[in-house]
């Protein structure tokens, strides 16, 4: 029975990552289509670096 819990959450929070990941790629793209001043590049790079250690936490899963 914890075995179903433990997996059931694990699931619950890849779907989350995922929706995480999809909002901040939405949010990156937007960053990069406006990235006209140094602070809008800081915020998009922001971004990537906290999408690169979302995918690596996802495969170190």
């Amino acid at each position: 029975m914890k075995e179903n819990i433990n997996k059931n959450s694990k699931c619950e929070n890849a779907d989350d990552d995922e929706n995480i990941i999809g909002e901040l790629k939405r949010a990156y793209k937007a960053i990069n289509a406006l990235q006209k001043t140094p602070s809008h590049r800081k915020i998009a790079l922001d971004i990537e670096r906290k999408l690169r250690s979302q995918k690596e936490k996802n495969r170190n899963s």
